[in-house]
């Protein structure tokens, strides 16, 4: 006996015919009643069957209304379990004279209802299968992105003298995909399709598709075309990920499937498999208007390969290895996305086994060598490169500069680094780079000025306030002071560190004594005699 609740055959595909002893059967009669209740469950059923539209809602009901039919033939035909289904279902159905052309059997609505995932696949093109696809309720986004660029060595031009060579075949994968998933009970409703688009210069002429299934949650970008691989992931990534990852990068990231399709029912098979092993247990259906609305993805991921990509597309573009300057990635797929600091500091963090920076990463890969293990530096080629920045710059090198642009160390060394040898002691005799310089005759070293009073620190914390209306702080970092008795002698960093180190007994930085020098200001000026407003002219 059939189920109670039967299931949709895909595509139409059904088994081979049953025997069929008879057409002339004899049943017992329907009541009035009984033949209009089951004149009606016939209607609702075909029209449920022509409009099905592979959603959730479209299978219960359709599901629920031939098991409605199905429990009215079970109760008219308990003397004919010898005789075929079909015959029995068909005789009873066109006993009501429904009047137009209507399925005379269970199967035969499934069949009706199925004809919508043959019409998805046999669609003259892809944005008919699209078209369709939108019809049924899917929310459907086009953009100008290509998703999935060409990888490096992949061919970036698909003319040529022999069209034949470069033959383009297509599959329905779109199609297959969509009808496959309801066995998964994954139906239209529970999906959102963003199609990107593909320029004539790349050997692909069609475009990725990106299917976000929430329910799952997972993500699938599958092409029509023939040779092209799918890729499934176990979470819903945002478009900048299709747009930057390309094939090598996508199958180098963790959770990331790369699916080769041989035949139809190997692809099917092994993408209903990962579905199965992603879908989270308390995985719940998703509303998709609203999802499609403010879609909630996840951060494009930032793996080592991208890192390495993004570092070989910088130098490319200007010539230049990327630092640790707090610069936005301009090239390569990190592109817009995270800081080079960001990614100094996740390597200094441990987030990828085996790298202590981004420095560290780009000496182990070849790239360039990593400036604090550069074994040594002559104080000549120090100084000439001290005196070649100012040379050129008018300004003297500082320790938080990036790389030296200058002299003997051009390009060999950042400044900070050099800085960084000076205090692990590699040059005996020199604490840091301030301190080299100041000995060499450069500049004073204002961490090693002796003192300045505090009246005359106060001075400048007040015409700094009279000038700029802000009171100053450390964070002003290596500003020199510009207004007041220490002007151009002192940086506010330099001062805060002599405060903080106790050379200004009472206060422990800084702000502590600007904070007294501010409080002095407020409480005189709201001690000041108010100003006395002139009379008011006489009135004649």
């Amino acid at each position: 006996m059939r189920s109670k609740t039967p299931s949709l055959t895909i595509n139409g595909k059904r088994g081979p015919a049953k025997p069929r002893p008879g057409k002339n059967l004899a049943f017992a009669p329907l009541s009035d009643l009984e033949r209009e209740n089951l004149r009606g469950w016939v209607e609702i059923a075909f029209d449920q069957a022509v409009h099905f539209n592979g959603s959730q809602t479209a299978e219960e009901d359709l599901i629920e209304s031939l098991a409605a039919l199905e429990k009215i033939f079970n109760g008219v035909v308990t003397d004919h379990q010898n005789l075929n289904r079909d015959d029995i279902e068909a005789a009873i159905i066109e006993s009501l004279d429904v009047g137009r052309a209507i399925p005379r059997t269970i199967d035969s609505f499934l069949s009706v209802a199925s004809e919508f995932y043959h019409r998805l696949e046999t669609a003259n093109n892809f944005e008919t299968s699209l078209n369709i696809l939108e019809r049924a309720g899917v929310p459907v986004v086009h953009t100008h992105d290509l998703h999935i660029p060409p990888g490096e060595g992949e061919i970036q031009n698909a003319l040529s003298e022999d069209p034949t060579k470069f033959k383009i075949e297509t599959q329905p994968r779109l199609a297959w995909l969509v009808a496959a998933m309801k066995e998964k009970g994954i139906f239209t409703s529970d999906i959102m399709i963003t199609v990107g688009q593909t320029p004539k210069n790349i050997m692909r002429q069609h475009p990725y598709v990106i299917i976000d299934i929430p329910y799952v949650p997972c993500q699938i970008a599958v092409c029509d075309q023939v040779g092209e691989r799918t890729f499934i992931t176990n979470k819903i990534y945002e478009m900048d990920f299709w747009k930057n990852f390309n094939k090598d990068l996508l199958k180098a990231t963790q959770g990331v499937t790369g699916i080769i399709c041989r035949s139809q029912d190997q692809w099917i098979r092994d993408i209903l498999d990962h579905i199965e092993q992603m879908r989270a247990p308390e995985s719940q259906r998703v509303d998709m208007k609203a999802f499609a609305a403010t879609p909630t993805r996840a951060k494009m991921p930032i793996t080592l390969e991208a890192i390495e990509q993004s570092i070989r597309a910088t130098y490319d573009a200007s010539g230049k290895w990327p630092g640790v300057r707090n610069e936005i990635i301009m090239y390569g797929p990190l592109k817009d996305q995270i800081k080079w600091g960001g990614i100094d500091a996740r390597f200094k963090k441990g987030n990828y086994e085996g790298y202590i920076s981004l420095a560290d990463f780009m000496e182990k890969k070849g790239f360039r060598k990593n400036h604090l293990n550069i074994e040594h530096y002559t104080f000549d080629d120090i100084v000439d490169s001290i005196q070649a920045t100012y040379d050129a710059t008018d300004k003297w090198p500082a320790h938080h500069y990036g790389v030296i642009e200058y002299g003997a160390l051009k390009d060999l060394i950042t400044w900070a680094a050099l800085h960084q040898r000076f205090k692990n002691g590699k040059y005996e005799g020199y604490s840091s780079l301030a301190d080299f310089m100041e000995k060499k005759g450069f500049k004073k070293n204002y961490f090693n000025i002796e003192h300045y009073p505090l009246d005359d620190i106060k001075d400048s914390i007040q015409a700094t306030f009279d000038v700029t209306g802000k009171w100053p702080a450390q964070h002003h970092g290596m500003i020199m002071i510009e207004y007041g008795v220490l002007k151009n002698k002192i940086t506010w960093i330099a001062l805060n560190r002599r405060f903080r180190s106790g050379k200004y007994e009472g206060y422990k930085s800084l702000a502590e004594f600007r904070d007294k020098v501010k409080a002095e200001y407020e409480a005189a000026l709201s001690h000041a005699p108010s100003p006395v407003s002139p009379p008011a002219p006489f009135a004649p």
